[in-house]
């Protein structure tokens, strides 16, 4: 079974900064320039932070939810790539 989730479009990401005031242009670039636009990533976001706290946070730390992210979608595209080979 497989499971596609597209990015979101511009316009429903800075939704997701609807809630929250005071959040500049700029600090919505920086988050939507680590995460894409993908919805879970946009989930890991602490409006309350800055955006380089946040991707510190969520890229750099061994917790962050994408600090092994990069690895395993490289592994798995890879061994995907293959098996197709084989």
């Amino acid at each position: 079974m497989s499971l596609t989730i597209e990015e979101l479009n511009l316009n429903h990401c800075n939704m997701f900064w609807t809630k929250t005031t005071n959040v500049s242009d700029m600090e919505k670039l920086k988050v939507l320039s680590v995460t894409g636009g993908v919805p879970k990533y946009l989930e890991e976001i602490d409006t309350k932070r800055s955006a380089e706290e946040n991707i510190k946070r969520i890229c750099f730390q061994k917790e962050g939810y994408l600090f092994n992210e990069f690895n395993e979608i490289f592994e798995d595209s890879f061994k995907n790539r293959a098996s197709t080979l084989a």
